[in-house]
C-alpha cells in the first residue's frame, strides 16, 4: 500500500485526482490540501509516502514547500515529490532538487500519474532495506 497526499488548490482537480488514484486498491489518500500552509502540517502529520504537489499554491508556493520540508535531516533524504505544475517560471527551478521524483508540465493525463506513483512504488519497495529480523518476519508471514 503507498499512502499519498495530494496538494492541488484547484479543488476540482484535487477531486479528480483522488477519485481517480483511490481506484487502485494499492494506494491510499492519506490527506488533501489546497494551499503551502496545510501542505506542511499535514505532510508532517500523515507522513505520506509519495506528495503530489503543485507549485502554485496559495500562502506559500510549492517551491517553498519543498525548501521547508528538505530543512529536516530525514526529510532531505528522501526523493518523494511528484510536482505536477503549468508554471514553467517555477518548475525551471527544480531541475537539481533532490526532493523531487518526477516534474510534469500541466496538463497530464490521470493515467500517466497513476503510472508514475506505481514507478515510484516499485522503486521505494526495491529500495527498502531488510534486516535479518525483517526477513525473518517475512518468511514466517508465509
Amino acid at each position: 500500500m503507498i499512502r499519498i497526499m495530494i496538494a492541488e488548490d484547484s479543488a476540482e482537480q484535487n477531486a479528480q485526482y483522488r477519485k481517480f488514484l483511490t481506484n487502485d486498491k494499492n494506494i491510499e489518500v492519506v490527506a488533501q490540501t489546497y494551499d503551502g500552509e496545510q501542505t506542511l502540517l499535514k505532510y508532517f502529520e500523515c507522513k505520506p509516502d509519495l506528495l503530489i504537489l503543485d507549485l502554485d499554491l496559495p500562502k506559500i508556493n510549492g517551491l517553498e514547500v519543498i525548501d521547508r520540508i528538505s530543512e529536516f535531516p530525514d526529510e532531505k533524504k528522501k526523493c518523494n515529490i511528484l510536482v505536477v505544475s503549468g508554471k514553467d517560471t517555477f518548475r525551471h527551478k527544480l531541475y537539481n532538487t533532490a526532493k523531487v521524483y518526477m516534474n510534469l508540465q500541466k496538463p497530464v493525463t490521470n493515467e500517466t500519474i497513476l503510472e508514475l506513483v506505481k514507478d515510484f512504488d516499485k522503486e521505494r519497495l526495491s529500495n527498502y532495506d531488510l534486516n535479518e529480523n525483517d526477513i525473518k518476519k517475512l518468511l514466517i508471514s508465509f
